[in-house]
This record gives C-alpha cells, structure tokens and sequence, in this order.
C-alpha cells in the first residue's frame, strides 16, 4: 500500500514547474514582498530613543504589547515604519463583517454575489486605511503625549510627587533591612 507523501512524490514533476511563467512571477513576488517587509521591520521610527524604548518594551513584554509585537513580526520591539503589519487590515475585516450583519444596506450587498463582494471588499480597503492612519498616529505622537502628561502632572499634583519622593528614599531603607535581616540569621 503507498501513502499519500509516496503517491505525491512520485507525481511530482518540476518541467511544468518551470513551464508555468505564471507562477514564478507570482512567486518572485511573493519573495520581493517578504524582504521588503523584514527590511522594513529593522528600520526604526524617527524620533524614538531606542533606549528607553527597549525598556518600556521589556516592561510590558508580557501584556497585550507581547501579542502585538507576536503579530508584528518583531516590529514593534524594534518600534519600525512596519510595526502595524496586517492588523489594521484584520480589524477592518471583521468591523465590515460585523456591520453585515447590523446594516441593512450592506446585508443586502453581500448577498449579490460577486459584484457585492467586490464591494464589500473595497470598503473593507478603504476602513484599512483609516484605521493604519489612526493607529499610525497613536504610534508616532502616543509616547510624547505620555512623557507630556507625566510632566504635566508632576506640576499639577506635587503632593503625588512628593509621595513617590518618598517610596523611593524608602526603598533602600527597606533593602538595607533585608540585608541585615539575611546576614545575621
């Protein structure tokens, strides 16, 4: 009895493969498009410190930054012009595929067929592009208006300053207590 790996094996025949021009553009492609994605996943974003990025990213490596940067292929812990990937895509996808089942008009746009889902398609664009431009924004203004509202608020709430002030002259206090504690058990 042969398997089906053996059977496949057998009929596996690369002179149509190299007939088949098709293909190879296609696949030549998809290739071209691969590297010029991982390079653009090493190209960082102007005006991000590297630094302070890499200790934020490691801070929060865990959260929803990790499963962000898992999507992003590395991009976002490299904080690149690629960081985004395919998310804004997805999540224009499935708003489309939600609002199907809401509005009436495009309920009735996907059930026409092939011309409703072209349709439905180019809205599915057009939101994608919204959506990168927002997300893009946030990426690019999100840690300057963070680093603003942290001085900002240091001048509205001296109190709160003060009192982190505080739990930070204490910390020392408290590890030179444990210290003690370890060496003289």
């Amino acid at each position: 009895m042969v398997s089906a790996a053996e059977q496949l094996a057998a009929n596996l025949n690369f002179s149509a493969l190299a007939k088949a021009d098709e293909l190879k553009k296609r696949i030549w492609f998809t290739l071209g498009a691969l590297l010029v994605y991982r390079l653009g996943t090493y190209i960082p974003l102007p005006g991000i410190d590297p630094n302070i990025w890499e200790q934020v990213f490691r801070s929060q490596a865990g959260g929803i930054l990790g499963m962000f940067n898992m999507f992003a292929g590395g991009g976002i812990h490299r904080m690149a012009i690629f960081a985004l990937n395919i998310m804004p895509y997805i999540s224009a996808s499935i708003i489309i595929q939600l609002l199907t089942t809401v509005s009436p008009q495009l309920e009735a746009l996907k059930k026409e067929g092939e011309a409703g889902r072209k349709t439905l398609n180019q809205y599915t664009r057009y939101l994608t592009v919204l959506l990168a431009a927002f997300q893009s924004y946030g990426i690019a203004v999100g840690p300057r208006r963070r680093r603003q509202c942290r001085q900002r608020s240091r001048h509205v709430l001296p109190a709160l300053d003060r009192d982190h002030a505080d739990r930070r002259h204490h910390v020392p206090d408290v590890a030179r207590r444990a210290d003690h504690l370890a060496r003289h058990r």
